[in-house]
């Protein structure tokens, strides 16, 4: 081995980045008496492979490997590389390693070290995945960015046979041998990488041969730490993930999940994502926080009534070809990509701040699935981490259609269970569509394969801007006259619109609390529920702490009745507020009705009582009970 020669190997497809990478080689400067060679492979069937016919074909003692789109612009790399392998225990350096593998092979997922100029589809930035401490830090793998090497240890191309995972596998067997795989401390970035987008056709296919090389046959000992315990565990977890931008939804959500019945040795996890830039990004920042096997995604506003639940998720994932699935779904979805209204599989109790009922398209047969092409993105359960594209996906729209397909597309089944009554309410308001065509158009074209016929115009759908601008007007209006005490101005400013038609949540409740307020004057002679100088934001989270309560009480659970007790002990709710939002967002109302007369009659609020009778007598048909959830 030549000791004053460093090798840059590449593999080649593109001859145009082929003649950019070499151009930055040629400038590095050497060290003096060494010299450099580039070795380019070209039509390799693997990386592994090319990596290898290049390391047969070099003597030097110093090899860096690297992709074609990687271009070396720190001047004095090699000088750096010669210097930190005047330490023999150093077998192996890379600009980007992760620190958290054995865990996380899927290193983007996991905790990384090092630092680099990128450039994706999405933004060209320099980027700091974590900070080095020292000189170099220690790191479980490298990224097959660039890797440089001292010691010639044979790629495995006898099971990595495509272009990922070979830099996993390569860092893994530097340190079987003892060396270690460093990642050095950098002032800027020492190289660009000009990524775009991630190809994952047969990432999963390497996954699992990684996983089965360096786990399953545990071949690795400093993998596992010998903590075969460690690995059993994951299995038996379940991970909640939700993004949350609301306190009161967030407890209500988790107060749901903490009464689930839990099957005996398994763990159960709750990750809220807080402050998340999208769904997409909030849901892998979840994912990889947690060592799950299973997980569940969930908005904050969806509520598991089921409490079952555990145990069907994982009779379900008992079939291992079934990658994920939801509560609702759809078959035959539109090609135009308008898909919110797509569902026609499955249930789900669902209250939108006019009605409350039950969502429901085809059940599937008694314990059974049904496959789907896309599900509800409300809750989306999955038993394996594939990334969600947030490269593509960056609001709050189709990132439940895109990962149904990313799991498709691995050969993965997504199904919708039978359920005899619905496993969840989904307190989903309005829906708001300012930026659903954008993504609607990127949803197409990335996945046109998808649909029968994808096409895209325009005219399929339209968000009226104008119309929102005046649904704002109307909010700051109503809003600034309740605080100031004006009811008569802020009943005059509802009557100017349609509560059944509108596509805003805040004014279709403004609108019932205006009412409550109305009958409350006429009632007790004052208003209750919103008192002058009292701000929307107090009020709206009492009237979502009614509604709570209300479902309490039409399902039973315990601590129901305490929770109305409490309320009407305060006396900053009241009767006509529980009316009200009983009519708009319980599923038997007559059942509440019934609930609240039979509380009033052992107290001694008489106005209370006589007008619940009223309200009964006009909205319950005589001889019924009301009903109540199953």
């Amino acid at each position: 081995m030549d000791e004053h020669k460093i090798a840059f190997i590449i593999c080649v497809n593109d001859e145009l980045y082929e003649k950019e990478c070499v151009f930055y080689l040629e400038q590095l400067k050497l060290p003096q008496g060494f010299i450099s060679e580039i070795i380019e492979i070209r039509e390799a069937s693997s990386m592994a492979s090319g990596y290898n016919e290049g390391m047969k074909q070099s003597d030097a003692k110093y090899k860096v490997y690297l992709h074609q789109d990687v271009f070396i612009v720190y001047p004095d790399f090699i000088f750096e590389l010669v210097r930190l392998f005047q330490n023999p225990k150093i077998g192996m350096i890379g600009m980007v390693g992760g620190v958290d593998v054995d865990k996380m092979p899927v290193m983007w997922n996991g905790e990384r070290l090092g630092m680099l100029h990128t450039n994706s589809i999405i933004v060209a930035d320099s980027y700091m995945f974590g900070a080095v401490e020292g000189e170099y830090q220690e790191v479980q793998a490298l990224d097959g960015l660039l890797m440089a090497t001292q010691y010639d240890i044979p790629w495995r191309e006898d099971i990595f046979k495509r272009w990922d995972f070979y830099d996993v596998s390569q860092s893994i067997e530097f340190r079987k041998r003892g060396y270690q795989v460093v990642v050095p401390h950098m002032e800027k970035p020492w190289c660009i990488h000009d990524d775009g987008i991630l190809n994952l056709e047969h990432y999963y296919e390497q996954l699992d041969v990684f996983l089965e090389e360096y786990i399953a046959k545990e071949r690795l000992s400093i993998f596992l730490e010998g903590n075969e315990t460690a690995r059993v565990k994951e299995t038996k977890k379940i991970c909640f993930i939700m993004c949350c931008n609301n306190t009161q939804y967030k407890e209500e959500c988790v107060s749901c999940l903490q009464e689930l019945d839990k099957p005996e040795g398994y763990e159960i996890e709750i990750i809220p994502i807080i402050g998340a830039k999208s769904m997409t990004a909030g849901y892998n920042q979840g994912m990889r926080q947690s060592d799950a096997k299973y997980k569940v995604y969930l908005h904050q506003d969806v509520f598991i009534w089921n409490r079952r639940f555990l145990y069907d998720l994982l009779e379900i994932f008992e079939n291992k070809e079934v990658g994920m699935f939801g509560v609702l779904g759809g078959n035959d979805i539109p090609d135009d990509g308008v898909l919110y209204l797509a569902w026609n599989v499955g249930m789900s109790y669902a209250c939108d701040t006019q009605d409350a009922g039950i969502k429901q398209g085809n059940n599937p047969g008694s314990g059974t699935c049904r496959e789907v092409e896309a599900i509800d993105g409300m809750l989306m359960a999955t038993q394996y981490d594939i990334p969600w594209r947030e490269d593509l996906f960056d609001g709050w729209d189709f990132y439940d259609i895109s990962q149904s397909f990313e799991f498709r597309k691995q050969g993965y089944l997504v199904v919708v269970p039978c359920q005899e009554t619905p496993w969840c309410i989904h307190d989903c308001g309005r829906t708001k569509l300012q930026n659903y065509d954008r993504g609607r158009k990127i949803l197409l074209e990335e996945y046109a394969a998808f649909f029968r016929n994808p096409s895209y115009r325009q005219t399929d759908f339209s968000y009226n801007q104008e119309l929102k601008e005046i649904y704002d007007k109307w909010k700051t209006a109503i809003i600034q006259f309740m605080v100031l005490g004006d009811i008569h101005a802020a009943v005059q400013c509802c009557g100017q619109y349609d509560d059944g038609s509108i596509m805003d949540s805040d004014l279709s409740i403004l609108k019932k609390l205006v009412s409550v307020c109305e009958a409350e004057m006429e009632l007790y002679g004052e208003y209750r529920t919103w008192r002058q100088g009292e701000t929307y934001e107090s009020v709206l989270g009492k009237y979502h702490q009614v509604k709570f309560m209300l479902w309490d009480l039409e399902r039973n659970r315990a601590g129901g009745r305490k929770r109305l007790e409490n309320m009407l002990q305060e006396d900053r709710c009241s009767m006509p507020l529980f009316v009200t939002a009983g009519i708009h967002n319980s599923f038997h109302f007559g059942k509440i009705l019934r609930l609240l007369a039979d509380h009033m009659e052992h107290s001694d609020n008489s106005k209370d009582l006589q007008y619940l009778k009223l309200i009964i007598k006009q909205i319950v048909p005589e001889g019924t009970d009301g009903g109540e959830i199953g």
